[in-house]
């Protein structure tokens, strides 16, 4: 699944993303975050050009990987965990 693919994602997207596995939902969230003063107005040009550049350094970085979940999810099949190789999705969601 994508986590297990986690340093080729960060090597291809430049920087080390934030992995929040939530094992007790069906999805997991990935950041990459930088502070700005959003109330700002004259902050709103930097913030957004920011915004630009990473949005698309994000999507190059997880399109494969999220085609190759999809193809696995749709052919049915099992996701392994880290730990002991067990099954645990068969057609499920991407953790």
């Amino acid at each position: 699944h994508v986590n297990e693919q986690k340093q080729s994602i960060e090597t291809q997207f430049g920087n080390e993303l934030d992995w929040h596995r939530l094992d007790d939902k069906k999805s997991s969230r990935i950041a990459f975050a930088h502070d700005f003063d959003g109330f700002n107005e004259s902050s709103w040009p930097a913030m957004i050009d920011w915004f630009c550049k990473h949005i698309i350094r994000f999507e190059r970085a997880f399109a494969e990987p999220l085609v190759r979940a999809d193809q696995q999810l749709k052919s049915g099949v099992a996701f392994q965990t880290e730990e002991n190789s067990a099954p645990i999705a068969q057609g499920g969601t991407v953790n």
